[in-house]
């Protein structure tokens, strides 16, 4: 769904479209940063 070139980030079609049909934002995270990923998973529970 997202691509990583170097530092530009590219997400699908796909993504889009679905994310605009259903009228959700979404925001990416490193996959790497730990801190990163706890913040958005404490929102879920």
């Amino acid at each position: 769904m997202v691509r990583r070139f170097g530092t530009v980030i590219r997400t699908s079609e796909l993504l889009r479209l679905f994310s605009d049909h259903y009228g959700f934002a979404y925001s990416l995270t490193n996959p790497y940063l730990g801190n990163e990923k706890g913040d958005v998973e404490a929102k879920v529970g």
